[in-house]
């Protein structure tokens, strides 16, 4: 069964190739703020995160899922890009600003269906999303 993203991600290509638009398809992955080499002073690094078992199992997934959509998208003439962001910052203001500085249209997200309750305590990524996108963004589920 595909996780709630790549349903979203599904969505999104059928929304592309019905406006005949093109597909960004966009991960970001959250490291640790130390394994990035940012705010620590006993990290020195460039190019390339240390490893964090638990953020690359979640990234190949998510790579696997992409190879899946992008597939799809070009199997009904989709136009698509693919590409994964390291962060250790904000997952939601790392995706706005992609948005905003590549003039995206739309942001198609899938929900982990939290609840209303649980959600205002903990925040979600979908929630975030559209509180600091400045264009329009679908919520799939």
């Amino acid at each position: 069964m595909a996780s709630l993203a790549e349903k979203a991600g599904l969505k999104a290509a059928e929304i592309a190739a019905r406006y005949s638009a093109a597909l960004i398809i966009y991960h970001v992955a959250k490291y640790p703020a130390n394994s990035l080499g940012v705010s620590s002073t006993h990290t020195i690094q460039v190019g390339l995160p240390l490893s964090d078992p638990l953020t690359d199992k979640a990234k190949q997934r998510a790579r696997e899922s992409m190879e899946r959509i992008a597939a799809y998208a070009k199997r009904i003439g989709v136009a698509v890009e693919s590409q994964i962001m390291n962060t250790s910052s904000s997952i939601v203001e790392t995706i706005a600003n992609f948005a905003y500085r590549n003039s995206v249209d739309l942001i198609i997200v899938g929900s982990t269906g939290t609840s209303d309750f649980r959600a205002t305590l903990m925040g979600s990524v979908a929630g975030g999303i559209i509180r600091e996108a400045k264009c329009a963004v679908m919520v799939v589920r």
